[in-house]
């Protein structure tokens, strides 16, 4: 009996950190969205006309990994 409940609990365990795991992933992503949204709205603001290398590069891969048509320009 004692050795079921500790399974159950493992699982349970697991399953709660795979949960975890996947909301930080979403925030992180979301944060990571967000900062680069900044970025671009700085740039904006100072009327830059160029968009920054690293920028681009930051942008095109965030594109690319979310298979947005945009990532492959």
């Amino acid at each position: 009996m004692i050795e079921q409940t500790s399974v159950q609990i493992s699982a349970l365990r697991e399953r709660w950190h795979a949960e975890r795991e996947l909301r930080y992933a979403r925030r992180n992503r979301i944060r990571h969205i967000d900062r680069l949204l900044d970025e671009l709205e700085m740039l904006n603001i100072a009327e830059e006309t160029q968009l920054p290398a690293d920028l681009a590069l930051r942008v095109q891969r965030l594109t690319a990994e979310m298979e947005h048509p945009l990532g492959n320009r």
